[in-house]
Formats: structure tokens, sequence, C-alpha cells
């Protein structure tokens, strides 16, 4: 539902017709690509650039991977095997937290999509697919004109079939930078969560440079879409 946040309100059926005129986005079921058997989806960044009178999009080379808590089994409607909105698993991990193995909490506990199999073909792929895209975002976007230099930060929720193909679920016009575990640690020291971390970089690349030009810092980090 357009009103919904932390994965509520979502539903899975196989009779979709009752919800077409409702205030509801319909998205039909691929096959999808599992890890450790399960359904996983990447949530990447995306920063609208307002500079010189020109919109610009950039999109993050890195991105955070959430999995559903169960495996998955074909044809299942279970919640659980199907969605990996992260306040969904918290929830979830939070109720069975004394009840959950260590083994297990490692098989959905987040991921940098940089560390996954694959990665080099997901992210061409996934350049390609917002390449293609950009026309339509641009025409529902619209960005602050009155302030040169202006920035937004979208985060886009995607998922990957058996092909590495991948398909938009969303696009969440005020992305949540939350702290989550797992909690990365160094000996005694803290070091940030894969949030903060992306985060920090997109600071570094337009909050806190000179806006001087339209180019971001890094490259490494970034891509014109």
């Amino acid at each position: 539902p357009n009103e919904g946040q932390g994965g509520e309100g979502i539903i899975i059926t196989k009779d979709p017709k009752e919800y077409v005129d409702k205030d509801y986005a319909i998205q039909k079921q691929i096959i999808p690509n599992l890890v450790n058997g399960r359904i996983w989806t990447v949530r990447i960044y995306i920063i609208a650039n307002y500079f010189n009178n020109k919109l610009t999009f950039w999109m993050t080379r890195n991105g955070i991977v959430r999995f559903a808590i169960f495996e998955y089994e074909k044809d299942s409607q279970e919640y659980n095997q199907l969605i990996t909105n992260e306040a969904a698993v918290k929830r979830y991990t939070n109720d069975y937290k004394n009840k959950l193995s260590k083994n297990m909490i490692g098989k959905i506990s987040s991921k940098l999509l940089r560390k996954m199999d694959n990665y080099q073909i997901r992210i061409k792929n996934l350049k390609t697919m917002m390449k293609e895209s950009k026309d339509k975002l641009k025409e529902h976007f619209e960005p602050n004109k009155e302030v040169n230099g202006s920035y937004h930060v979208l985060g886009l929720d995607v998922i990957f079939d058996k092909n590495e193909k991948p398909y938009v679920l969303e696009i969440n016009q005020c992305p949540m930078f939350c702290i989550t575990p797992p909690l990365i640690k160094y000996g005694d020291n803290r070091i940030a969560s894969y949030e903060e971390r992306i985060y920090i970089e997109i600071i570094k690349n337009f909050i806190k440079r000179p806006l001087r030009d339209e180019t971001p810092i890094s490259n490494n980090f970034l891509f014109k879409i």
C-alpha cells in the first residue's frame, strides 16, 4: 500500500483482482534468485543532484542485501519466506531472539552487495536497468530548484530473478539510515553499520564537498545514470 511502512500492509495473494481499484501497487511474483535457499533483495541508493539548472542522478555502486527469514518454497504464500523488509525481520528476530541459532542469524543478517557472488554481473545489470529508466525517474521527481547544488537521497529496493535480471520493487523517497545488526566490531571499538558507511560516503560526496561542479569526489562509489 502507498501508506505502508516497515513491511506492514503487504498482502500476498493468488487473486489480486480485488485490489485493482484500491490504493495498492500490484506486483507479480518472479522466479527468484536464492542465496542460502532464501529470497533476497538489495537496497541501492540514488542521489538526485540539482546543479546549475540541471538534474543529474547518481547511483551507489554498493548496497545493503537483506534476506527473508525462512528458506523459499515454490508456490508458498508464507510472509516470512517472501518478504525481506528489514523492519519485519527485526520484529521477528526480537520476538524469537532466544530461540534462533547463531547459524540462522548469520544467514538472515544484512550483507553488502560487493561481498556477494556475481557482483560485477549484478551491478552491470543494475546500471543498464537504471539508464533505461532514467527518463521515467526524471518525469516523476521534482528537485528543490531554490537551492543550487541541492540533493535528495532515494532508496531503491531491487530483487533479482534466477537469470540475474533486476526488478524494482519500490523507490523510497525518504529511506531510513538506521543502526541495524550486525554491528561491525574491531577489538573493543564499534565500527559504523552498513547503512552508516554508505551514508558517510554520500555525505563526503555531496554534502560537505565544495559545490564547484556537478562531479562527485569518488567514481568508485558512484556512477552517473
